[in-house]
């Protein structure tokens, strides 16, 4: 079956020219709302399909609402820029971006067009734009409401239905109900082409749903059952794990994970490197087997990131090896077997003004 379909799909350098308000920009290109305020509204740099007259067809935009949020889209399309445009006015793209004029100035031009059409939605995410026509669509995205929410894609198509074509001319009636019937199964079949095209990035770790990344580590050989980690922290180990299979059991492994981990770098202590100096001392701060690793973790003492640490490290160090985790505190403590001599001092800086009438002793340092 031939047929001439294009679907547009917004990114976030999009929305970046756009003029949104209300509106947090994330760096995967949703929009997440703000608490302040009632009205989130997004007026999307214009679509340019290339064609005049151009009829557009499904908008489907995606969103998550928590509260009482009510969702409005607004549609028109132009075949210029400067429609409408009067001496010495500014063309749309300067009215409907610039972050100077109101949202109220902005929507007049969404329903005073009428050479293109125009249309606005109340309610739905997914919406059929028939009797708009245009080169360029200009589009009104707004949350309405008290809560939070989320819009996490927009995609256009056009015209927005692949059956209706196959059909004789004389039942190719735009907006018919032929036509509209005929939309509802184009839309379930190309929702079905979009995951088809799409499925690549299902097997793309830093894409992946989080459902996937446990069956991935386990293809990987990585056992996951302990549930330490957040989807973060898993994508970002999946990611790294390939490098860590080939080197598994050195220390450049060790160090690696521990770091992936924890996010931040951390010291390894090898037994076997530990050549001279006291041999009973080294016994017992690191271990009495050549194959005893120690890692000092910088922060202090944590029950659950310990538990973490040992059940991966377990999986990528030597069998014979025993791992040790010490974490060290910002401060060190004396304790009853520290000593000192004639000529040494604790030194413990208290607090204090110099213009409160106090006296300053031969003890006193300044910094």
């Amino acid at each position: 079956m031939a047929y001439t379909f294009k679907n547009y799909t917004v990114r976030r350098t999009r929305i970046e020219n756009s003029d949104y308000r209300g509106f947090v920009l994330k760096e995967n290109g949703s929009l997440v709302t703000t608490p302040d305020g009632q009205r989130h509204i997004l007026f999307l740099q214009y679509i340019d399909s290339g064609e005049p007259d151009l009829e557009w067809g499904r908008l489907k935009v995606d969103v998550v609402t928590e509260g009482e949020m009510v969702l409005s889209i607004q549609a028109f399309a132009v075949n210029r820029l400067d429609h409408g445009k009067e001496d010495g006015a500014a063309s749309l793209e300067e009215l409907l971006l610039s972050r100077k004029r109101s949202p109220e100035e902005k929507e007049k031009y969404f329903s005073g067009t009428d050479s293109g059409g125009s249309k606005k939605f109340i309610g739905c995410e997914d919406v059929l734009l028939y009797g708009i026509k245009g080169r360029y669509l200009w589009l009104c995205i707004e949350l309405i409401g008290t809560g939070t929410g989320i819009i996490s894609s927009i995609n256009v198509d056009s015209p927005g239905d692949i059956m209706l074509d196959v059909f004789p001319e004389i039942y190719q009636e735009k907006g018919s109900f032929l036509h509209r019937y005929l939309s509802v199964f184009s839309s379930v079949f190309m929702d079905l082409e979009y995951k088809i095209e799409g499925i690549h990035n299902e097997m793309d770790l830093e894409t992946a749903g989080s459902d996937l990344l446990k069956m991935f580590g386990g293809w990987m050989g990585l056992n996951l059952s302990g549930s330490f980690l957040g989807e973060e922290k898993l994508r970002a180990l999946l990611i790294r794990l390939p490098s860590f299979n080939r080197m598994k059991g050195t220390k450049q492994t060790v160090l690696g994970l521990t770091e992936v981990l924890l996010g931040k770098p951390a010291m390894l202590v090898e037994r076997n490197l530990l050549e001279y100096g006291d041999s009973g001392l080294y016994d017992v701060l690191y271990g009495s087997s050549p194959y005893d690793l120690t890692l000092l973790v910088n922060g202090g003492a944590d029950e659950q990131i310990q538990s973490c640490l040992l059940f991966y490290l377990k999986q990528f160090i030597p069998v014979r090896s025993r791992v040790k985790i010490i974490f060290l505190n910002h401060c060190c403590n004396l304790d009853s077997y520290c000593y000192l001599d004639m000529n040494a001092a604790v030194y413990s800086g208290t607090p204090g003004t110099t213009d409160g009438g106090r006296g300053l002793d031969e003890n006193i340092i300044l910094k």
